[in-house]
């Protein structure tokens, strides 16, 4: 069994491109062997009218019985083909109902548990309210009392002791956190959030589609996130150094920026076709500080929240900036990669249309609620028990994107914690194992990886620092 799942992103079980595909070696099967047929008859014929063949009659008896053989097989193998051709329609169709009902039927219950929840709320506040002056002649000289026990220095090292065990333990058990079920339940909160919130507010059904309401997407998020953003300073490090285009999903997973602070986030590659046209690869880092408006950092918290809201955060425009500098045409073939916030980027600098995208491949990026480009083999890859990817809720089928999915879970290995299944270096070997992968998708997006640049091709390579111009 292969470790990795490939799909369209899909919630059922049935892989549906796998059954068009087979339905089509099969058309292809049953082609070749009704030309077998045609070739034997002509055997058979031959025999039996020309005189030279008189001695090999004996064999007519085995040719016509082949004849007759082949033809069954050829049969079968068209029924059989276009059985698999209707069934994966029936599938599709299936699977596009039941997602509308899970969706509807989601979001129903979320704007009905909103709507309760905004009722009741008044109700439960009073009594606690209450509640809270009641206990206030208890709470205050428990309050005074701690004080005096944290102004001993014996007493503040003991809790500090404590505190170290906790965090230990805390982060020892962390992976278990994050595992594929708790994962799945964080997506699927995720996309009952903005229904929760409709129903509290009373927004009307097209709200939501309209971009008015919701968590993430709301105007108030993106309002703030324009607010809280800086101007981006981006500069080139180093004079650059000579690279070769990569040739497979590992190679580029390679060579995308480590999300060390202080150092580049953004690589722009460029290579030279056997034409002499340009053409280009941008790899973008993932976050690196997890604070808001607390130092420089482009790729933070901040940039992440506001990419998603649908704004152009500090990390997109670093990345913009980084590819005029390089001097990426809108015309010229480039390739994107991304991991973290820097697939997030990717995927929008893809989806604005400004640029004309070869390929894209992110690795664990919230990218759920960003369409794939037009015309642009893109690859999804997400571990069932990374947590980032799921922050961007539930994904919607889409056939112009491919989702690899793979469970590192199951091989935990020790100094494991709650963001293993994230790093860099864990999709590193997911990359590896696409690249063996024989599935006919994949095989597809590593050659789209080679239109435009010859496997090798000579090429030049610059990294880029991206800093906020604080005020």
């Amino acid at each position: 069994m292969s470790e990795i799942e490939v799909s369209t992103g899909a919630r059922s079980s049935v892989d549906t491109d796998e059954l068009h595909e087979r339905a089509m070696y099969l058309d292809m099967l049953a082609a070749t062997v009704s030309a077998w047929r045609f070739d034997v008859r002509e055997a058979v014929a031959a025999v039996a009218s020309v005189p030279e063949a008189a001695p090999y009659d004996f064999a007519r008896d085995d040719l016509v019985a082949a004849t007759a053989a082949l033809e069954r097989a050829s049969d079968q193998a068209a029924r059989v083909g276009a059985a698999a051709s209707v069934a994966a329609s029936a599938y599709g169709t299936a699977d596009r109902v039941a997602n509308s009902l899970m969706d509807w039927a989601g979001g129903l219950a979320g704007r009905a548990f909103g709507f309760l929840a905004a009722r009741a709320l008044p109700a439960l506040i009073a009594p606690m309210a209450s509640a809270a002056g009641a206990a206030l002649p208890v709470v205050l000289p428990a309050l005074v009392a701690a004080g005096v026990v944290w102004a001993n220095p014996v007493s503040r090292r003991a809790v500090a002791s404590l505190g170290a065990d906790f965090g230990a333990w805390v982060t020892a058990q962390s992976r278990h956190v994050a595992n594929p079920a708790a994962v799945g339940l964080i997506r699927a909160a995720v996309s009952a959030t903005d229904d929760v919130v409709a129903g509290a507010l009373r927004a009307p059904r097209g709200a939501m589609d309209a971009g008015l309401v919701g968590v993430v997407s709301s105007p108030l998020v993106a309002a703030t996130a324009r607010a809280l953003d800086t101007p981006v300073s981006v500069t080139p490090v180093g004079s650059g150094r000579s690279v070769v285009a990569p040739a497979s999903v590992a190679e580029v997973a390679a060579r995308i920026p480590a999300n060390a602070p202080g150092q580049p986030q953004v690589r722009v590659e460029k290579y030279q076709t056997g034409d002499g046209a340009a053409s280009w690869a941008v790899y973008v880092g993932s976050t690196v500080e997890f604070g808001v408006g607390e130092s420089a950092e482009a790729f933070d918290l901040e940039s992440a929240v506001g990419s998603m809201a649908g704004e152009d955060g500090a990390a997109y425009r670093a990345v913009v900036q980084a590819m005029e500098d390089a001097g990426v045409g809108a015309a010229d073939p480039v390739a994107l990669a991304g991991h973290s916030q820097g697939g997030l980027v990717a995927a929008a600098v893809a989806e604005s249309g400004d640029y004309a995208v070869d390929s894209l491949v992110t690795f664990g990026a919230p990218t759920a609620q960003i369409p794939a480009a037009d015309g642009v083999p893109t690859v999804v890859v997400e571990h069932s028990d990374d947590l980032i990817p799921a922050l961007a809720g539930q994904a919607p089928a889409d056939d112009a994107r491919t989702v690899v999915a793979r469970d590192t879970f199951s091989r935990e290995q020790e100094g494991d914690s709650l963001m293993s299944a994230h790093s860099i270096e864990e999709y590193a070997r997911t990359a590896e194992l696409m690249d063996r992968s024989d599935d006919q998708r994949l095989a597809e997006f590593r050659e789209a990886l080679v239109r435009s640049v010859p496997e090798g091709a000579p090429g030049s390579s610059v990294d880029y620092r991206a800093d906020r111009v604080l005020p």
